[in-house]
């Protein structure tokens, strides 16, 4: 049950061969790097941020509202993810963070490359970066707690206290926020890893009467393979 669960909870990254090669492809570029490495740049690199701000910033829908500019370039980073195009992605996301550094979402958007990228401690580490500065984004909390999923179900060292973080962190972003769909499937998920069948079900109707998730399919044939309602 372990291989298949987590073959359907990888398909919210869709990790890949491509990813990598991609990264090798562009040794060097800070912009793959969150918060663009931290190193100082260039003149040019500067005068270019300053342009980029000065275009998006004189749209009138973003005037005055730099925290609006850089939630869209967050959603359509992780749009870019979705499509395999991890360079794009990574670009997106530090653009939102130029806009706005103290959106703590950029985290978000950092962490899900490193998952994608099957760079599981480094993505850790950009969601716990991230939940310092703000405790209780849900976004946050969801998917560290899909580290400690997916590290459950590796085997290779994961082990019931893995399992346990993982329910602690998504009990405590539902808590917060109980309709999002991604968490609301990920308690499905852990919830059926623990063979809890009862909550499994709760978790995975609360989803579904939201519209469910593209995987939604795939996962419910397992679930009611596991666990009759």
């Amino acid at each position: 049950m372990r291989i298949l669960i987590r073959t359907i909870a990888l398909s919210f990254f869709v990790f890949g061969i491509a990813s990598c090669i991609q990264e090798r492809e562009h040794p060097g570029d800070i912009r793959m790097l969150p918060k663009y490495g931290g190193v100082q740049k260039s003149k040019e690199q500067l005068a270019a941020d300053q342009d980029f701000l000065d275009t998006i910033l004189s749209d009138d829908k973003y005037r005055n509202n730099n925290r609006l500019a850089s939630d869209e370039l967050i959603k359509l980073g992780f749009d870019y993810l979705n499509q395999e195009d991890v360079k794009t992605a990574m670009y997106r996301f530090n653009q939102a963070y130029l806009i706005d550094s103290t959106n703590t979402d950029i985290y978000w958007g950092f962490g899900a490359v490193y998952m994608k990228r099957s760079m599981f401690d480094k993505a850790k580490e950009q969601y716990e970066i991230g939940l310092k500065e703000n405790p209780k984004n849900t976004h946050l909390l969801t998917d560290l707690g899909s580290y400690y999923m997916v590290r459950f179900q590796q085997g290779d060292g994961g082990t019931t206290r893995d399992l346990d973080q993982a329910l602690r962190l998504l009990e405590e972003s539902y808590e917060i926020d109980d309709k999002d769909r991604n968490t609301l499937i990920k308690l499905s998920m852990t919830h059926l890893l623990n063979n809890n069948c009862k909550s499994a079900w709760k978790y995975y109707r609360e989803c579904e009467a939201l519209g469910g998730l593209p995987m939604i399919k795939e996962y419910i044939a397992h679930l009611q393979s596991i666990c009759t309602e």
